[in-house]
């Protein structure tokens, strides 16, 4: 039941944010390509193990839903700093404006990472951020990813 609320609440979410977007000005093209660019350092923050930018990268209200559980800016921080990454492939980044200030930011990362068990893992995911000008900076304040189907 939690399952189906949750879908349920994400589902209205998404929906009434891409109403939003609908009615936004066309992105601005350095916006848009600093969002992009954003989205692929923080992958490369993680490769490199630079795990306190990856940090500054996000709000401190950050949230992240995942298939195995829901995280905030702390738990987030230390699930990366467990896992090793190999590599991160971003590709088909998209940036639809909210307004002039929020963002919602979508890619596919191709990635392989270690566990600490050292068990390894490659994989490719869609995944979706919700990001917000506070100061000078882009943050994100809400991250998603899922697994993209093989046949």
């Amino acid at each position: 039941m939690k399952i189906k609320l949750l879908l349920l609440i994400m589902t209205i979410l998404t929906a009434s944010l891409f109403a939003a977007a609908q009615n936004a000005k066309t992105n601005d093209p350095k916006t848009e390509q600093a969002l992009i660019d954003n989205e692929k350092t923080v992958w490369k923050n993680l490769v490199d193990k630079k795990y306190d930018d990856f940090g500054k990268a996000l709000a401190d209200d950050f949230q992240a839903v995942y298939p195995w559980g829901v995280f905030n800016k702390a738990a987030e921080m230390d699930s990366v700093r467990q896992l090793s990454f190999k590599s991160a492939e971003v590709t088909d980044v998209k940036v639809r404006m909210i307004d002039a200030g929020s963002a919602i930011v979508t890619a596919i990362v191709k990635s392989e990472f270690v566990f600490p068990d050292g068990k390894s893992l490659a994989q490719s995911v869609r995944t979706t951020s919700i990001v917000v000008k506070r100061g000078q900076g882009w943050l994100c304040i809400y991250h998603a990813h899922i697994p993209i189907a093989t046949n």
